[in-house]
C-alpha cells in the first residue's frame, strides 16, 4: 500500500493498519473499544509512501465527522523545504520522494478533548541514510516529525511523533561477525531517540506535563546472537537498560523521564 498511490482513494478504501481483513481506516475511527468507550484520538504514521495524504484530509475536515472532527497532517518533504533554502536540495528531495516515497503523518481527534497546541512548535528533523563524501543522499523519508495536542481543561500536553529510521548503519552492526552485535545495535538506536529528544528540548516542546509518542518504521529490532536459542529485541534490551536511558537524554536539559513501549 505504502508504495502504491492507486491502491485507495481516501480514508474510506484506505485499509486499517490490521490489513484489509480488519476493515478500512475509517472505520477504525468511529468503532468504539472493546469497553465501550469512544474512540477521541488516531494518530498514523506512513513511513514510506506516495499516497495523497494531504488532500484525503482536507477532504475529511471539510465533512462533518463525529467524534473524530479535527484533523491535521504533516509531510516530511515539506518540512523539510520550510527549513531549507537551497533550490537545488529541495529539487533532490523532490526526485527522491517520487523514487522512495515520503514520511506522512495523520492525526485526527476530538475538539472536545483535544486542542492544537498554538504555544508548542512543529518538531522536525532529518536523519541520514547514506553519504557521499561529506554530503547526506537526499532521502526525504528517512525523517522524524510531529505536533502537540493539549488536553482541554489541564496542562497535559501530548507531541505525536512519526519517524522512519536509517537502517544501513543497523544492518551493518547485526551482520557483523565481531565484536558484540547487541550493544552495538542498542548504541546506534539510542542515538537516533537522542536526537529525536535533542530536536524537541531545542524547540522547548517537553516539560514534565509533556508525553512524547513516537512511532513509524524502527526498522530492524531482532539480533540474533551466537550461542542464544531464540531472537533478542533489540528496542526491548534498550529500554531495560538504565545506562542507555540515561545516556540518551544526558546534558538535554529536560526533565527526568524514560522511553517506554
Amino acid at each position: 500500500m505504502a508504495n502504491n498511490s492507486r491502491c485507495c482513494d481516501g480514508f474510506a478504501s484506505m485499509p486499517s493498519p490490521g490489513g484489509s481483513e480488519s476493515g478500512q481506516f475509517e472505520d477504525g475511527l468511529r468503532k468504539p473499544f472493546a469497553d465501550g468507550g469512544i474512540v477521541d484520538l488516531v494518530f498514523a504514521t506512513l513511513a514510506e509512501t506516495r499516497l495523497p495524504v494531504g488532500s484525503w484530509v482536507q477532504q475529511y475536515v471539510s465533512e462533518t465527522r463525529e467524534p473524530l472532527d479535527c484533523a491535521s497532517y504533516q509531510n516530511s518533504l515539506t518540512e523539510s523545504g520550510k527549513n531549507n533554502d537551497m533550490v537545488l536540495s529541495n529539487l533532490m528531495d523532490g526526485v527522491a520522494e517520487k523514487y522512495n516515497g515520503n514520511l506522512k503523518t495523520i492525526l485526527l481527534y476530538s475538539s472536545k478533548r483535544f486542542q492544537h497546541d498554538a504555544s508548542s512548535a512543529d518538531l522536525f528533523g532529518r536523519l541520514t541514510e547514506a553519504k557521499i563524501g561529506k554530503f547526506a543522499i537526499p532521502n526525504p523519508k528517512k525523517a522524524f516529525l510531529g505536533q502537540s495536542l493539549s488536553v482541554l481543561a489541564s496542562d497535559i500536553r501530548f507531541c505525536f511523533v512519526g519517524a522512519h529510521f536509517p537502517v544501513s548503519e543497523l544492518a551493518d552492526a547485526l551482520e557483523s561477525t565481531s565484536g558484540n552485535t547487541l550493544e552495538t545495535a542498542k548504541i546506534i538506536l539510542a542515538r537516533t531517540l537522542r536526537k529525536v529528544l535533542r530536536r524537541a528540548s531545542r524547540k522547548d516542546i517537553l516539560t514534565d506535563r509533556t508525553v512524547l509518542v513516537l512511532q513509524g518504521d524502527l526498522n530492524s529490532r531482532t539480533v540474533l546472537q551466537p550461542g542464544e536459542s531464540g531472537a533478542t529485541d533489540v528496542l526491548f534490551e534498550l529500554l531495560r537498560d538504565r545506562q542507555l536511558q540515561a545516556a540518551i537524554q544526558h546534558d538535554l536539559n529536560l526533565p527526568d523521564g524514560e522511553w517506554h513501549e
